[in-house]
């Protein structure tokens, strides 16, 4: 089975700081190694493509997995900033957080299916009158104020 990977776009700015935060000996964490020399690689491909004295800061692609994202999580704070005062710790790890998150979703829902299976037709009752319950909420919520949340998944206006 392949590994899943998702993109992370990135900015020069925040290629120059991954590339110089990961090292050789990087492992990542106990429960998800990293082939650090594929994500080193990775990163070099991208330098290469966003790096060029006095070009412009644009954005590239790389295809991550969940435990490169998690060891390049690591290597960021928030309180980084740029010489010109950007804040790239906060872009950066808004991004990183947001592939972390969409990675956890699958995770989630399949982990949250096999519970479902494991549980007992009691649990499995409550469950579903509790989702009933849930849902009929939501629709009368939503009835109240139907403009609130707009049906083709888009952010609703402030």
């Amino acid at each position: 089975m392949a590994t899943p990977v998702r993109p992370l776009v990135l900015t020069r700015d925040e290629c120059y700081v991954l590339t110089d935060s990961v090292y050789n000996q990087d492992y990542g964490t106990d429960e998800q190694r990293v082939n650090v020399r594929v994500l080193i690689l990775k990163l070099a491909s991208l330098y290469l493509e966003l790096v060029k004295i006095d070009a412009p800061n644009n954005e590239a692609t790389i295809w991550v997995t969940e435990p490169e994202t998690w060891l390049l999580r690591s290597k960021m704070n928030t309180s980084f900033k740029t010489s010109n005062q950007q804040h790239l710790g906060i872009q950066l790890l808004r991004k990183l957080y947001e592939v972390l998150l969409q990675f956890d979703a699958e995770t989630s829902d399949l982990l949250i299916a096999e519970e479902i299976e494991t549980m007992s037709p009691e649990r499995k009752e409550s469950l579903r009158l509790w989702n009933e319950a849930h849902n009929a909420a939501e629709r009368a919520a939503h009835q109240d104020h139907p403009d609130d949340s707009p049906t083709d998944g888009t952010p609703a206006p402030a």
